[in-house]
């Protein structure tokens, strides 16, 4: 045996033992320290230590490392691994390890890997590359593949958060155990993408399976399937619901503070059936229930809103159809007089809702064709003591808008038709502005045409209105027609029966008479039946020729003059103030000192304001026999004249001498030389 003494040995690989299967390790001083044999092996030794001294943590012989780590072999055959003098993780008899834990005390069969601790991650899988960190868990069947079992991991660079399985109809299920229940399978999803809450087998992609369990306290219905909740309490809480029940499935939302039903929505099952506002469908009209169902107990919960929000001007819309088919998406044509759409309204009358108050009815009116469709709306209502109702109000297809009974056989030609059996049938205009003021409490009805220009004007108003200053029942009746400037009173009746024309009534006595075409009809006296007769005069002497007759004046002498809109002159030319028939009487008186003498009166007109022609003269001679006086001549002459244009008929009169010397008579005073214009009647 060979004792090799050095403060310290390297390098050497192996230890050969000539002489039995030991080796003895002694100190310097020759005492024993442990012999290694090569059946028992290091078990011998209690204790190795490596490094500098340590808390010793072994149970039965370990293996202490550096500052505090250690490993050893407690009781029960587990291998201990420690820190710091601390149990830190265990590997028992079975090969289970476990982490922080002296051992798994949890019952049952202990698992593989048990790890305990009071930190915020208790397992953290990091890759220092930016590949992907996975954990993976197979078994026997899966086998042990890269791809084998199931595997958890973060995809990538992107850090997705991946669970995959490696069968091809494997599920993802999670489980919850109830307080003293059991584990009890609460989501699944299939491995078809399909999700089922409650559900093992999900039909469609969100499957949800509910056992009656009720909303919160503070509902007033049952079975949520699915709640949505707001705030605890208070005004601030507030849920909706969606659930399903034996007699059908809805959504409601709890009214304000959470404490009740607000808007419940149900599907009824059996019929299809869409109820707002109400967990079961009322019969409406003895249709068994309709497909929608809106029902309230104020006019916020009974009431439906369209509102559409575009910039142009269009409005919301409800569209309604008919079809003779009898598939879904049939076109089949419709015929004349079928019904297309309907809206009636029901009263509840103690007993059921299927008697009408009223309708509205689209229906086809005539012959339909491809983009053809006339058709007419009526309008129904239900007389007190009757079941059922009847049409009052049709408007066809021309745009004819009839009142009324008998409303098929109305006038063809006519806009508006009303129509009636009884003494009843009258149309009330109302006004009901209360006041005692002439003219006020006043009903129009108003006929209007369209310029070229497409400008829209008022023609013509009829009205009623109060007839009187005190508080009576007074009327009058007025028409009203537009001049040009406005609407003018033309005609009009009052409460004791007189007649207004041009807002006048006219003095006792006087009668309506005529002014001719285009002018208005004038209050005249009954006597003569003449409205206008005027008289002019030359006012003073004249001599030669005179073409046309000049200096005239009206007669204003002897209470002469004539009355009515007259005759108006300028430069010997007159203008007739309208149109008629009108009787003209010209009178000269001409005189001469010293020849035997002719006079000639003419009386000219013109139809064109321009060439005159002589419609009537007269001629006399003039002698002097002494010529110490004036010798005195007069004619005379007329014409019927028919005035149909007052612009361009007109008349003038002329004078004609014969030797010289002669002169026509004219006077301020007295009339020597004048005309007499009368309108005798209309053109």
């Amino acid at each position: 045996m060979t004792v090799i003494q050095p403060n310290s040995v390297s390098g050497i690989n192996s230890i050969t033992v000539q002489n039995g299967n030991s080796l003895a390790i002694h100190k310097s001083d020759g005492s024993l320290i442990r012999t290694i044999t090569g059946v028992s092996g290091i078990t011998t030794f209690a204790t190795v230590s490596v490094g500098s001294g340590t808390t010793d943590f072994a149970q039965g012989g370990g293996i202490n490392i550096g500052l505090g780590a250690s490993i050893s072999n407690g009781s029960g055959n587990v291998l201990t691994f420690g820190t710091n003098g601390d149990d830190r993780a265990n590997i028992d008899a079975s090969g289970n390890f476990s982490i922080h834990s002296a051992a798994y005390s949890g019952g049952g069969t202990a698992p593989q890997l048990y790890v305990v601790g009071t930190g915020g991650r208790q397992v953290k899988i990091h890759n220092t590359n930016a590949g992907t960190s996975s954990l993976q868990i197979t078994n026997a069947t899966t086998g042990q593949g890269e791809d084998a079992g199931t595997q958890l991991f973060t995809q990538g660079s992107t850090g997705d958060f991946w669970v995959q399985s490696a069968f091809a109809t494997a599920d993802l299920v999670f489980a919850t155990r109830p307080s003293g229940g059991s584990i009890t399978e609460r989501l699944r999803i299939s491995s078809t993408g399909a999700l089922g809450i409650n559900e093992s087998s999900p039909s469609g992609k969100l499957t949800i399976t509910q056992d009656p369990q009720g909303f919160p306290a503070d509902s007033a219905q049952p079975l949520a399937t699915v709640l949505i909740k707001h705030g605890t309490s208070g005004s601030n809480r507030r849920w909706i619901g969606i659930g399903a029940s034996l007699t059908g499935a809805w959504i409601q939302s709890s009214s304000p503070g959470g404490t009740g039903l607000a808007a419940p929505l149900c599907l009824n099952p059996s019929g299809g059936n869409i109820i707002i506002g109400a967990v079961a469908s009322n019969d409406v009209g003895g249709f068994g229930g309709s497909v929608l169902q809106l029902e309230g107990t104020n006019a916020a919960r009974s009431s439906m809103s369209l509102l559409r929000h575009s910039n142009d001007a269009a409005g919301s819309t409800i569209l309604m159809g008919k079809s003779r088919g009898t598939a879904d998406a049939a076109t089949t044509i419709v015929q004349s007089g079928d019904a297309v759409a309907r809206l009636i309204a029901y009263g509840a009358d103690g007993t059921d809702m299927a008697t009408p108050a009223g309708g509205i009815e689209f229906a086809v009116d005539g012959t339909p064709g491809a983009n053809d469709m006339p058709g007419r709306i009526v309008f129904k209502t239900t007389a007190d003591g009757a079941n059922d109702y009847t049409e009052r109000v049709r408007i066809d297809s021309a745009g004819r808008v009839h009142i009324g009974s008998n409303i098929a056989t109305g006038p063809s030609n006519s806009k508006l038709s009303l129509i009636g059996t009884d003494a009843t049938n009258y149309i009330t205009l109302r006004n009901t502005t209360a006041s005692d003021t002439s003219g006020t409490r006043k009903s129009i009805i108003v006929f209007q045409g369209t310029r070229s220009g497409g400008e829209v004007t008022d023609l013509v108003h009829i009205a009623g209105q109060h007839d009187g200053g005190s508080d009576n029942d007074w009327g009058a009746f007025r028409v009203l027609v537009n001049n040009g400037s406005g609407v003018t009173e033309r005609f009009g009746i009052g409460q004791g029966g007189e007649v207004r024309v041009n807002a006048q009534i006219g003095s006792s006595g006087q009668v309506l008479q005529s002014a001719g075409g285009g002018s208005p009809a004038v209050w005249a006296d009954a006597s003569g039946g003449i409205d206008i007769a005027h008289q002019w005069r030359i006012t003073s002497d004249a001599t030669g020729n005179q073409v046309p007759l000049t200096g005239w004046e009206l007669v204003d002498t002897y209470s002469g003059g004539g009355y009515g809109t007259g005759m108006s002159e300028s430069s010997g030319i007159f203008t007739f103030p309208t149109t008629g028939w009108w009787l003209i009487r010209f009178q000269l008186q001409a005189s001469t000192d010293n020849h035997t003498q002719n006079i000639i009166a003419q009386l000219e007109i013109t139809t064109d304001n321009s060439s005159y022609a002589h419609a009537s003269r007269a001629a006399t001679g003039v002698y002097d026999y002494n010529n110490s006086y004036p010798s005195h001549g007069a004619v005379f002459c007329e014409h019927l004249f028919d005035v149909t244009n007052t612009s361009t008929h007109k008349a003038r009169f002329t004078y004609g001498a014969g030797q010289g010397g002669e002169y026509v008579r004219g006077s301020s005073t007295y009339t020597y030389t004048g005309v007499t214009f009368v309108r005798i009647g209309d053109t």
